[in-house]
């Protein structure tokens, strides 16, 4: 509603997007749809590939497993241990041996999103699709000790959560690069490299640190502000460890 209110209004030097979508909804009451069925609902009733699936309008998750690079084979030793990189380059690598690459038909463009899907996926865990699900396998490489159900069940709830993004800058970038006819394996790479700033995904860095900090008890000094995420949890548990 804010979006469109905006509309009505003109103001010097300011860009306004409004993007109408088929995939994502809002109600009044704040409760988020894809393609008519309620987030809620779709954690409750499946995975990842299945909440994908739908979004997608395809039957079952299917990658191209001849496109997917091996991980070690996707990135140089040298800069193995950036996850995100590791991404980036396992999509090109998929991108460079992709004999419809130039497609943009909506089956092609379906089926290079769900192998860029898994080749992140194996190109930071490991992991093939033998392995078990996303979740399964993103959880078994995350976690500290022994993955479980219980952290399963919270890769496949956030994974879903993030399947669309219409506004993010990243989710833009990926927008305008198909505008002009870039294939899609290259539409999701402007996407991810706009997501690699710090104000997108490299914020959860951040994140991650000062989550660590506060649960090992050290007190917090910043000069910059704390992810928001993260500094509503200390105001309400702990308000007397922020200064």
């Amino acid at each position: 509603m804010a979006l469109a209110a905006e509309r009505s209004r003109a103001r010097a030097g300011v860009l306004t997007v409004l993007i109408e979508s088929d995939v994502s909804a809002l109600d009044p009451e704040g409760r988020l749809a894809f393609r008519g069925h309620s987030i809620a609902g779709l954690v409750d009733r499946g995975s990842f590939e299945d909440a994908a699936a739908l979004v997608l309008q395809t039957d079952g998750y299917q990658p191209q497993p001849a496109l997917i690079p091996e991980s070690s084979d996707a990135l140089p030793v040298k800069t193995a241990g950036r996850r995100s990189d590791a991404i980036r380059a396992a999509v090109l690598t998929a991108a460079a041996t992709d004999p419809d690459r130039g497609s943009t038909s909506a089956m092609h463009c379906v089926s290079v999103a769900m192998t860029a899907v898994e080749a992140g996926c194996v190109a930071i865990t490991g992991l093939t699709l033998e392995s078990g699900s996303v979740a399964t396998r993103l959880s078994s490489a995350f976690a500290r000790s022994a993955t479980t159900p219980a952290l399963v069940r919270c890769f496949n709830v956030a994974l879903t959560l993030l399947i669309d993004h219409e506004l993010t800058a990243s989710t833009l970038a990926t927008r305008t690069a198909a505008s002009v006819q870039a294939d899609p394996w290259m539409a999701i790479l402007a996407g991810q490299c706009a997501m690699s700033g710090p104000r997108q995904a490299g914020a959860i860095q951040l994140a991650v640190d000062v989550l660590r900090r506060w649960l090992d008890g050290t007190m917090l000094d910043w000069g910059n502000p704390l992810p928001g995420l993260v500094a509503s949890i200390r105001m309400v548990y702990e308000p007397d460890r922020i200064r």
